[in-house]
């Protein structure tokens, strides 16, 4: 098992001839466990919480909250069968982001009607993988997998993965690999 804190805090003086503050305090949490179950069967997880709160006076006045939540839980299990060695991995993911913004006075906008501001959001992205790699012999082994992703303000998508590894001498290891990845806008790329 392995747990860590992490505390953060900056504090920086405004533009040229502005004695204004800007405070990033920026804490990190880490927890998780690895777990033989049984011979050939391990089971791991990691918990990371992030959180950056941002108080400004530099151009404008506003307090941003930005928090994050990383869950990850994984199995591998070795198996054989025939003349064939296998470790399979099944897991899942879940990526929780949440932005609250507070702006402290009214600021210039095109619509007057929106006076001071407050943006709250939240997103979850949850997913689910299956990987195999078979190992043919000494020499060869082929890695197949498929991750399952979903996210609550895009499409969900199934996303690939396959790869081959192949050790023609002792000290030398040739992998070629192909897969889809996708990565979707966090929260402050959006607002």
């Amino acid at each position: 098992e392995h747990d860590d804190i992490v505390f953060h805090d900056r504090t920086a003086v405004g533009a040229a001839g502005d004695s204004s503050n800007l405070t990033d305090t920026n804490w990190r949490a880490n927890t998780g466990f690895d777990w033989q179950a049984r011979e050939g069967t391990n089971v791991a997880s990691d918990l990371t919480f992030y959180a950056v709160d941002t108080d400004s006076e530099v151009g404008r006045s506003f307090n941003l909250f930005e928090d994050e939540i990383d869950a990850d839980l994984y199995a591998d299990h070795e198996v054989e069968t025939g003349p064939l060695f296998h470790e399979l991995r099944g897991g899942a993911d879940l990526d929780w982001q949440r932005l609250d913004q507070h702006e402290r006075e009214p600021f210039e906008a095109e619509d007057e009607a929106i006076g001071e501001a407050h943006l709250d959001e939240t997103f979850f992205a949850p997913s689910l993988y299956v990987q195999t790699e078979s190992w043919y012999s000494d020499w060869l082994s082929l890695v197949l997998g498929v991750r399952g992703q979903w996210h609550s303000q895009f499409e969900a998508k199934a996303l690939p993965q396959v790869g081959v590894l192949v050790r023609p001498l002792q000290s030398l290891t040739l992998r070629a690999s192909w897969g889809l990845n996708e990565r979707t806008p966090n929260l402050r790329d959006l607002y």
